[in-house]
Order: C-alpha cells, then sequence, then structure tokens
C-alpha cells in the first residue's frame, strides 16, 4: 500500500505497465472479432502504439531503479474480459462492432485515467522526463479514443441504426 506520492507513483506505473502488457495480447483478438475493416486496422495499428508506452515505461522504471513486475491491473482484467465476451454473445456484424468500440473506449478513457493522474504525480515529484514520456502516451491514448469516436460516428453506429427495433 502506497504510503507516499512516490510509492502511488510506482504503483500506478506498475498498474499502466501491466495494463498495457494485457492490452498487447487483446488487440489482435479485438482485431480479429471486428466486422468493420477499419475498426480492424485501428486495432492493429494500436498494437504499435501499446508497444511504444510500454517501452516508455520499462524506460521509466528503469530511470527511477524500479522494477515494473509485481502488480496486475485488476481493472484492466475486467474490461478484457468484458470485451472479450462480445463476440461469443452472437450479435449482428453491425451491432457486435458498435459493442466493440464501446469497450475500447472503456480501455482508452481507463488508459487516459491513468496517464493523466501519473503524468501530475511525476511533475509533481520532479521526474520532467518522465512526466514527458508519460505525456506522450496519454497523447496516444487520446488520439485512439478520438479515432474510436469517428469510425463510430462515420461507419459503425450508421450501420447498426439498421438493426435498431
Amino acid at each position: 500500500m502506497p504510503r507516499n506520492l512516490s510509492e502511488l507513483l510506482i504503483d500506478g506505473l506498475r498498474d499502466a505497465y501491466s495494463a498495457e502488457q494485457q492490452l498487447l495480447t487483446a488487440l489482435p483478438e479485438m482485431a480479429k472479432a471486428a466486422k468493420s475493416s477499419t475498426l480492424a486496422k485501428l486495432f492493429k495499428d494500436d498494437i504499435a502504439a501499446t508497444k511504444s508506452q510500454v517501452g516508455r515505461l520499462a524506460a521509466i522504471f528503469e530511470e527511477l531503479g524500479e522494477a515494473p513486475e509485481g502488480k496486475v491491473s485488476l481493472p484492466m482484467e475486467g474490461l478484457l474480459n468484458a470485451s472479450q465476451k462480445l463476440a461469443a454473445e452472437g450479435m449482428p456484424p453491425e451491432v457486435l462492432d458498435a459493442a466493440l468500440i464501446a469497450s475500447a473506449h472503456k480501455i482508452a478513457h481507463y488508459e487516459i485515467a491513468s496517464y493523466s493522474s501519473l503524468c501530475g504525480f511525476a511533475e509533481s515529484l520532479g521526474h520532467s522526463k518522465a512526466a514527458k514520456a508519460l505525456r506522450a502516451s496519454l497523447s496516444e491514448e487520446k488520439k485512439f479514443d478520438s479515432d474510436l469516436t469517428e469510425i463510430a460516428k462515420t461507419k459503425v453506429n450508421p450501420r447498426a441504426t439498421s438493426n435498431a427495433a
């Protein structure tokens, strides 16, 4: 249990590292489940960004003299479990894509909240290099979230409305 801001930063970094590692496993499955080629491509493209985020986190741990292991991100585990169940529910393809986007939004928002908090902690503790790296990851997550919204508005949701009762 963290007793000060420095320990809270390390705990949060470990959670983020675990979350990104879990996401690296899930993104190919999400891409495969997506019926929209645009959505599938977005998930595939996010693999590279996620790998970069893992690399940045590893560099921060090295800079701080800490190890990244030791924590499982339970929130990410729950979000990914819910996402993985979607494909098995037998939804029409257009509705499945809308559900995958909603799930990916939840994941992105968790990451945005995490990176935003971690940036603040790092800045307060004077870890400017770590804060800069965390801001880069935060920016990538915001872009991914924005791209999801665009695909939902322009492609997926209009197709899914034909299945509305």
